[in-house]
């Protein structure tokens, strides 16, 4: 779990703070030098953390079930559920904007089928599961749900 400390930041230094990880992201114009980036200032932790989330908001957002997401990326159907709610609620409008391209649509799709074949981060799948991951994956090539 990650932890943050209780001690409070004025606004005026968040706003500095945020400012400057903008900036470092910025600086990064290659892909693998952001991901060098962020292995290096993120703990193995706080990654799959983050690529959890992302998984999560990327598979709500091409349609697939909560009881999909959560088993395939081993999380909680609460945890599913929560950002459910934030992107029915528009929270994360800019970033449901960037997967519904096509040039991300079809990254994703790549992903997804390194962890349905490979392992990734779902060892083993059962067949039921790989054929609903395949009719999604067929859905996300067609961009549709």
């Amino acid at each position: 779990m990650v932890h943050v400390s209780k001690n409070k930041v004025s606004p005026q230094i968040t706003a500095q703070i945020y400012d400057q990880l903008a900036s470092l992201f910025l600086a990064n114009t290659r892909k693998s030098d952001f991901s060098k980036t962020l292995f290096e200032i993120l703990t193995p932790t706080e990654r799959l953390m983050l690529a959890k989330r992302v998984g999560i908001m990327s598979m709500l957002t091409y349609g697939s079930s909560i009881r999909t997401i959560s088993s395939t990326l081993k999380v909680s159907t609460a945890t599913v559920f929560k950002l459910s709610e934030q992107l029915n609620h528009e929270k994360f409008v800019h970033v449901s904007n960037i997967f519904k391209r096509k040039k991300y649509r079809e990254s994703f799709l790549g992903m997804l089928e390194n962890i349905v074949t490979v392992g990734g981060i779902a060892p083993n799948p059962q067949k039921r599961l790989r054929e609903q991951m395949q009719r999604s994956a067929d859905a996300f090539r067609s961009g549709g749900k």
